[in-house]
């Protein structure tokens, strides 16, 4: 009875221990992916590399600025969709979106921009100037040699928020939100985008602020994967943990054996309202 109970005992610690170390060995190589790949798969797939906020003047980088500040998205040097728009059909989207939209799987609607979601603040960029075009369905430059990628053509336009004024319908909702480039082929969907590059805005409102939308935007801290800025020691002792218990596992084990083409449609436009 007592041999009975001492293997029924070691039988349910070893099933515990195998089933930590197969746990700890799937720990492991989610960390790694996530190490490697810094957020979710559908968005790792998707991401090229960082945007940034630069004046259009060409004076650098800028941090913040009101609803009627021009600043423009300054994308890395070489930044190309797939292929190009002449004969690859490829476009090139801007949008503003909330922080936890994933970026992997936005969509963006012909002469629209991000698909519209209800109750969700959702926009392309719009253009600093009396019109203030939305950029979408914009074209890359003609790849050479044919079949290679499209180059996006930098500088981009100067861009602001004036067009946000509650008087047109756009009434903004404050909070932080991905702001960014889009290579995209064909109709909207989960696949559509190929790759973008991002930065993130914090947006809040400013009744002080000149413009009409009353806005005040601020380039936030990079985003970076909680698991990207742990330290090392973090992950020695993650793997040791799942080391350890794999060998206790395996010890125990021994011991028991013993005993479609997107045609493009005009952007959108939209007069400016004058601050008065």
């Amino acid at each position: 009875m007592g041999s009975r109970a001492a293997y029924d005992g070691e039988r349910t610690l070893g099933q515990i221990l195998t089933a930590a170390a197969l746990g700890a060995t799937a720990l492991g190589g989610g960390v790694a992916g996530l190490a490697a790949g810094g957020g979710s798969s559908a968005e790792a797939a998707g991401r090229a590399g960082a945007a940034q906020i630069v004046d259009p003047s060409g004076r650098g980088p800028l941090s913040s600025g009101g609803s009627r500040t021009a600043f423009t998205i300054k994308l890395p040097a070489g930044a190309a969709c797939k292929g190009d728009s002449a004969r690859a059909n490829y476009r090139i989207q801007s949008y503003l979106v909330p922080q936890d939209v994933d970026l992997g799987t936005l969509a963006f609607a012909p002469g629209v921009g991000p698909e519209p979601v209800p109750g969700q603040f959702r926009a392309p960029m719009y253009e600093a100037s009396a019109g203030a075009s939305s950029y979408v369905d914009q074209l890359t430059a003609e790849a050479v040699p044919v079949g290679g990628p499209g180059v996006i053509i930098q500088p981009l336009p100067a861009f602001s928020f004036a067009v946000f004024d509650p008087a047109f319908g756009f009434p903004f909702t404050p909070g932080i939100y991905n702001v960014g480039i889009a290579c995209t082929m064909g109709p909207p969907s989960a696949q559509q985008q190929e790759k973008h590059w991002n930065t993130l805005m914090t947006i809040t409102a400013d009744p002080n602020d000149s413009g009409p939308a009353k806005t005040r935007w601020t380039v936030a801290a990079a985003a970076v994967n909680a698991t990207t800025t742990r330290s090392p020691l973090v992950w020695l002792a993650v793997a040791g943990a799942g080391a350890l218990l794999s060998v206790g596992g395996a010890f125990v084990l021994r011991s028991r054996r013993r005993g479609v083409p997107l045609v493009t449609q005009p952007s959108p436009s939209h007069t400016l309202k004058e601050t008065r």
